[in-house]
C-alpha cells in the first residue's frame, strides 16, 4: 500500500468522512508518539480508535466493546460507542493486543512505550466472514391434557431445513403420548429446524464472557451437570449430549456459553406458540474449540435458574460451533 493512500484514508476516517475503506490494512497504525509533561514518569498513555472493516462490502464502523490489553491482562481498556480507548501503561511494557469477537485479533509486538509519552494507535481488524450452522434447534411439546397447538418461529439465520415441513406454522396435537401432526396424524419426538448464518458470536457483558472453559475429557459430566441445573429432563439431556459431545472434543479445551430464553430470542429466533405454554425453556449452546485455556478475555461462570416440566410445557435447544478464538501466546 502506498503511504499517501494510508494517511489519506486515516485522515478521512478520523474526520468522519469515510465509511467505506477497502484500502486499509487488517492491522494497526501508530498515528503519533509524542512527549507530554502531563504523563507521570515511568508511564505511557496509549489511546486511539478501533475501526472494524468488513472486507465483503468495504464498510467501516466504530467497534464498541473492543478490548485492548497487555498480554498479562493487568492493564486493559474497552472502547466506547465511538470506538475510542485510553489506557495507562508502564514504560517497561512492550506488547499490547486488540480483541473483538468475530474480528481478527491484532498484536503489536515489542513496541517501545517511552516514559512520559502519549502514543495514538488505531486498530483496523478485518471481519472474519464465516458461515456457521445453527444446528438442530429441536422443540419438544408436552401436555397431560390433550391440546391443539400452533407453533411459529422466526429465525435470525437463513433456514435450510425443517422437519416436519414448516409452512408458515406447525400445527400439532399434543397429549400424554407425545405430539402429532394435526393434518397427517404422524407422530414426532420433536419439531426440528436448522439454519446458516455469518452473524453469530458469544455474548459479552462489560468485557467479560459469561460461560465456561472446560477440558474436553470432562465434557460429558459438564453437560450433564449444566443441563440438569437448567431443568432438561433425561430424554432431552440424552438427545443433547449424544448430538453435541462428540463434536466438542476436537481440542483439549472448549469454550462454552449458553444462550437462555431472552438471549435465545435476541440472537437465534423468536417463538410464538398458541395457546401460550405454562412453562417455556429455550437453550442454545455456543462453543469454540481451544488448544489452550489462555484467552485474551475474562470468562466468568454462568448461573442458571431451575425449570420444571408441568402443565403445557415447551422446551427448545440448539447450538452452534463458532470459529476458534485467538489465544494468548
Amino acid at each position: 500500500m502506498k503511504l499517501i493512500t494510508l494517511f489519506a484514508a486515516v485522515f478521512l476516517m478520523t474526520s468522519g468522512y469515510a465509511r467505506s475503506v477497502k484500502s486499509l490494512p487488517r492491522s494497526y497504525v501508530v498515528v503519533s508518539d509524542v512527549y507530554s509533561k502531563d504523563v507521570p514518569a515511568g508511564k505511557c498513555v496509549v489511546m486511539g480508535n478501533v475501526y472494524g472493516i468488513n472486507y465483503m462490502d468495504g464498510m467501516l464502523e466504530n467497534l464498541q466493546g473492543a478490548r485492548i490489553s497487555t498480554l498479562d491482562q493487568k492493564k486493559s481498556a474497552t472502547t466506547n460507542a465511538e470506538g475510542n480507548y485510553r489506557m495507562l501503561l508502564d514504560s517497561k511494557d512492550t506488547t499490547i493486543y486488540m480483541f473483538y469477537p468475530q474480528y481478527e485479533e491484532i498484536v503489536l509486538w515489542n513496541y517501545t512505550f517511552r516514559s512520559q509519552h502519549i502514543v495514538t494507535i488505531n486498530f483496523y481488524p478485518g471481519y472474519n466472514e464465516q458461515m456457521m450452522e445453527v444446528d438442530k434447534p429441536v422443540i419438544y411439546l408436552y401436555s397431560d391434557t390433550p391440546i391443539d397447538a400452533q407453533v411459529r418461529f422466526a429465525s435470525k439465520s437463513a433456514v435450510t431445513f425443517t422437519y416436519p415441513e414448516y409452512k408458515d406454522s406447525w400445527n400439532v396435537y399434543v397429549d400424554s403420548n407425545g405430539l402429532r401432526d394435526s393434518e397427517t396424524g404422524r407422530a414426532y419426538p420433536y419439531l426440528f429446524w436448522e439454519g446458516e448464518t455469518a452473524d453469530l458470536n458469544f455474548k459479552f457483558e462489560e468485557s467479560a464472557l459469561q460461560g465456561f472453559i472446560i477440558k474436553t475429557d470432562t465434557i460429558v459430566s459438564f453437560l450433564e451437570s449444566s443441563l440438569n441445573a437448567m431443568g432438561l429432563n433425561q430424554t432431552e439431556q440424552t438427545d443433547f449430549i449424544t448430538f453435541w459431545a462428540p463434536r466438542m472434543i476436537a481440542e483439549e479445551y472448549v469454550l462454552v456459553q449458553f444462550l437462555v430464553d431472552a438471549d435465545y430470542n435476541d440472537k437465534i429466533s423468536t417463538l410464538d406458540i398458541k395457546p401460550s405454554p405454562d412453562n417455556l425453556l429455550r437453550i442454545f449452546m455456543l462453543f469454540s474449540s481451544l488448544a489452550s485455556d489462555r484467552l485474551p478475555i475474562v470468562v466468568q461462570p454462568q448461573q442458571f435458574e431451575s425449570f420444571e416440566h408441568s402443565g403445557f410445557t415447551v422446551v427448545e435447544w440448539g447450538g452452534s460451533e463458532l470459529p476458534p478464538l485467538q489465544l494468548i501466546p
